[in-house]
């Protein structure tokens, strides 16, 4: 697999988090709204569903816009070369966990910053009873993150060691050798 159609997976795949973020934080919405969950006055209400409402929009329209606009972007990056087997890049299960746990970790690490956010709400807002639960989330989501992000790779090495990888993921050169196989 060349780099450039990496990237072009890489993504699509980020595209398709997007939507599925934009459909969840709908249905939560969607939730609040319907149980009468507000309890504030009506215009803080409006704005909240407003905000929320912008936000869902942006979510969508940046994951379909990754989606059919993967195949630009990875060009940018990558120029298509005359001697594609120059830049292809063999992924194996190791590889695939490693990155796995390398994006998750940055997704956990920036996860931490909405409960960030509530903590300094709530201390311009003089509500100390509200930080102790966001503060433990935070340090959660952060420990977890940095574990995720710098463990990455040996989290990786252990579950390739595992031998649990599933058989759908072939070796790079059994690939190889399967095409030539064939071609006899």
């Amino acid at each position: 697999m060349s780099a450039r159609l990496l990237l072009e997976v890489a993504l699509r795949i980020l595209g398709i988090w997007f939507i599925v973020a934009a459909l969840n934080a709908l249905a939560t919405t969607a939730a609040m709204y319907q149980s009468g969950g507000w309890g504030g006055s009506s215009g803080e209400v409006s704005r909240w569903f407003f905000a929320s409402g912008v936000s869902i929009v942006v979510q969508f329209a940046l994951g379909l816009g990754l989606i059919i606009c993967a195949p630009v972007f990875a060009a940018r990056f990558y120029r298509e070369q005359a001697d594609a087997a120059e830049s292809q890049v063999r992924v194996g299960p190791g590889d695939i966990y490693h990155i796995a746990c390398l994006v998750l970790g940055a997704f956990v690490f920036i996860s931490a910053a909405e409960p960030a956010g509530r903590i300094v709400n709530a201390g311009f807002q003089g509500q100390k009873y509200r930080i102790a639960g966001d503060a433990f989330t935070m340090i959660v989501y952060m420990s977890s993150g940095i574990l995720l992000v710098f463990g990455s790779r040996r989290i990786g090495e252990l579950l390739s060691s595992l031998r649990y990888d599933p058989e759908s993921i072939p070796n790079s050169s059994s690939l190889r050798m399967r095409n030539v196989v064939e071609t006899q």
